[in-house]
């Protein structure tokens, strides 16, 4: 997803942030650390991964709703598939973690 918004982006003419944004450099950090202290705990490591899907979620909504008149059609295109995909691996994770509870 993120080669293709690049890619649109400087299509576009527009500058690409380069590195991670340190929110999200955080969260990853944080996952870790809370793996390792939580001995790596399915449930633990699976609602971590959930919030993250969430954020990603609500940024691509955020793009939709907020500033649609920002965005070509193409664009809207792009971010709506996208959006698609993320849904999916958040259900999917989602899964993982009902079944846990369920177990």
């Amino acid at each position: 997803c993120k080669k293709e918004l690049v890619r649109e982006v400087k299509k576009r003419g527009g500058k690409v942030s380069e590195g991670t944004k340190a929110s999200g450099e955080f969260f990853r950090v944080w996952m870790d650390v809370k793996a390792a202290l939580t001995g790596k705990d399915r449930k633990t490591i699976l609602n971590s991964c959930e919030y993250g899907e969430e954020k990603a979620l609500d940024s691509y909504n955020n793009a939709l709703v907020n500033h649609l008149e920002h965005l070509s059609t193409k664009q809207q295109i792009i971010i709506a598939a996208q959006k698609s995909l993320l849904k999916t691996d958040h259900d999917q994770i989602k899964s993982l973690l009902d079944a846990l509870v369920d177990a």
